[in-house]
């Protein structure tokens, strides 16, 4: 068990040892030898750095879903952020996590792999909410999480846990950086990075945070998804955010039930992020899509609690026990 291994540690260093990140790995078919284990990586050049960080999240998005099945399929509906805890769920039972898990358990494989890494806080625009019909962009609270990698002099965000719309590679912190986020040069989605003030700010001058925008065609305009600092949060901050995302009737992730992954191209033979994900798979609620190319289609109706339970297992390799699937009997969630 990782509670056996991994012992509580400094915010700066990892809290889990060579061989409890080489499980990881091989969960997510990441091959790697001895050196980078034993702290060489960080004599690499920096570009070798940057491809090593770029293949690792892409294997990691399109391996351990987001997803927040233990707030509804649950008795007890306690999300932990304990180090031993997250990587029981990710690791052993091949779980995932939304947001404050994955980017915390990032976290700390990052920096047991050597990065210089520091967490921050975000705030999520209501324009990349489904449910959205303001045509005013309002920020809420702290309620995401972002870490920060540095390589050399170059800073880049590393999200691996903002659903369908997160960015699936490590974006630089450079004002305007733009790229290809999934899909082809026909059809894909794109990123855009902005270094600006958001509109609630009261600060004189205003204060500049880091806006990640989305759009799914060239011909679309920039969605607002979430702003961040480069301020470091630290473990008790986001055990303060951990309770409202999990236990607020305001939070959605305790009113609707999701998970996805992003999707590789299965012929692809580049050994670096680029051009590889060309799409996701997303069960939210009652339905599962497919998004490949920018085209986006149904794949999955259900008419019940069987149902879900079945694509849980068929899309996403999860079997819930006889207690989880009771768990959700109840909630608002539960398809009836």
């Amino acid at each position: 068990m990782a509670s056996e291994t991994a012992s509580q540690s400094s915010n700066h260093s990892s809290s889990y040892s060579k061989y409890q990140i080489q499980q990881y790995l091989d969960l997510i078919k990441f091959p790697l030898d001895h050196d980078h284990l034993s702290g060489s990586l960080l004599e690499v050049p920096p570009e070798q750095q940057y491809d090593f960080l770029a293949r690792l999240i892409r294997r990691q998005i399109c391996s351990v879903p987001f997803e927040n099945i233990g707030l509804h399929y649950s008795r007890h509906r306690e999300i932990s952020l304990d180090p031993s805890q997250l990587f029981h769920k990710i690791v052993e039972q091949r779980r995932g996590g939304y947001c404050l898990e994955i980017n915390t358990f990032m976290a700390l494989v990052l920096r047991g792999l050597g990065f210089d890494v520091i967490s921050v806080g975000g705030r999520v625009s209501n324009q990349i909410k489904p449910d959205n019909k303001n045509k005013q962009v309002e920020y809420g609270g702290w309620t995401h999480m972002v870490n920060i990698v540095t390589i050399e002099d170059q800073r880049y965000a590393v999200d691996c846990a903002f659903g369908n719309n997160g960015p699936t590679r490590p974006v630089p912190l450079r004002d305007g950086f733009t790229c290809r986020n999934t899909g082809d040069n026909t059809n894909n989605s794109e990123m855009l990075l902005r270094h600006e003030s958001i509109s609630e700010s009261s600060s004189t001058p205003k204060q500049l945070l880091w806006t990640y925008y989305v759009r799914f065609k060239a011909s679309m305009q920039w969605i607002p998804a979430y702003c961040f600092g480069e301020i470091e949060f630290l473990p008790n901050d986001f055990r303060a955010m951990n309770f409202y995302i999990s236990k607020s009737p305001e939070s959605w992730f305790t009113q609707i039930l999701v998970c996805m992954k992003f999707l590789e191209d299965p012929n692809t033979t580049s050994s670096t992020a680029d051009q590889v994900i060309i799409g996701d798979i997303t069960l939210r609620g009652d339905t599962v899509k497919e998004r490949k190319y920018g085209q986006s289609r149904i794949i999955a109706t259900f008419h019940g609690e069987a149902d879900r339970i079945a694509a849980l297992q068929t899309y996403f390799g999860i079997e819930l026990t006889a207690e989880e699937r009771m768990g959700i009997s109840g909630m608002i969630s539960q398809l009836r």
